[in-house]
């Protein structure tokens, strides 16, 4: 992204007055990047790693820590590489 493009996003976003907790904020974001990514690529985990410039195999370890999974039941379930972290 852009310097130009983050602004932009950052101007959408309000912080609340009495803050917010930053960890729960990242996690939201990331599901909704991860989300978004997945729909644009009809559930193809490979082309959603290319979208977000990143391995296959992180992608679905991401799914599963962001409880995405059921939203995308064509994706395989079994171990991998990052299934126990």
């Amino acid at each position: 992204m852009s310097e130009e493009e983050i602004i932009a996003v950052l101007k959408c976003v309000k912080l609340p007055e009495d803050g917010l907790a930053l960890n729960d904020a990242t996690s939201a974001l990331k599901k909704f990047l991860l989300g978004s990514a997945l729909i644009h690529a009809k559930g193809n985990k490979a082309y959603t790693a290319r979208l977000l410039k990143l391995k296959a195999e992180t992608i679905i370890f991401r799914m599963r820590k962001l409880d995405l999974m059921e939203m995308f039941p064509s994706i395989p379930r079994g171990g991998g590489s990052h299934a126990n972290k």
